[in-house]
């Protein structure tokens, strides 16, 4: 107890519980501090959590029926973060990305975004993934055939809208500490304006990722 130096009524000349020295007070504070911090972190911070950036280059394509795109060269930058450590779900992680490629001039627009939910597995180095992958893109765009221009081909171009989903692979996946890398990485892949009705294929040649 600390004596605040007040006496109640009818305690008058009574004895008086002996008070806390100034120097027992601080040590007292000093050593509950950090243990209400222990107690109040939650246990989800007790391990550090691996944020990993990865660049990767690959090669992309969309295919209709009658028309294909041309084969872009593209390059991506990812972010990707474990759901948990020490939950049920510590397989899973998230990230997202964009890709930008060329040739620029047969694209809509030379860029994309995306997002990725992925489980892994992991046996010694080896750490494969497989998800999907939702995104908007620019490069679905049907090459021109210097052919009279008929109905079949405005379908093609009005079905092969922006979004996208595809189901992603990486096979070939391999971490050693802080380094994460990558070869052969596949993507298959349709419009959601129209799912069917064209194939987009995406293939990652190489990936190197670093933890954080």
């Amino acid at each position: 107890m600390f004596d605040l130096g007040l006496e109640y009524p009818g305690t008058a000349g009574a004895p008086r519980l002996p008070a806390l020295a100034p120097p027992m007070r601080l040590h007292f504070l000093r050593n509950l501090l950090p243990t209400v911090m222990l107690l109040a972190t939650p246990a989800a911070l007790a391990q550090p959590v691996n944020h990993q950036l990865s660049l990767g280059v690959g090669l992309l394509n969309y295919t209709s029926f009658r028309r294909p795109s041309p084969l872009f060269t593209v390059l991506e930058a990812a972010y990707h973060l474990p759901v948990g450590r020490e939950t049920p779900w510590h397989s899973l992680r998230i990230g997202g990305g964009l890709r930008t490629g060329l040739p620029a001039a047969a694209s809509h627009l030379p860029l994309e975004g995306f997002v990725q939910v992925q489980l892994t597995g992991k046996v010694g180095p080896w750490e494969a993934a497989v998800g999907p992958e939702l995104g908007l893109s620019g490069f679905g765009k049907l090459v021109r055939i210097p052919l009279p221009s008929d109905e079949l081909f405005d379908m093609e171009d009005e079905r092969l809208g922006p979004a996208y989903m595809a189901l992603h692979a990486a096979p070939l996946r391999f971490r050693f500490g802080w380094l994460a890398l990558s070869a052969l990485e596949l993507s298959i892949g349709t419009p959601l304006s129209s799912p069917g009705t064209a194939l987009r294929l995406h293939l990652g040649l190489l990936r190197f990722g670093v933890s954080l």
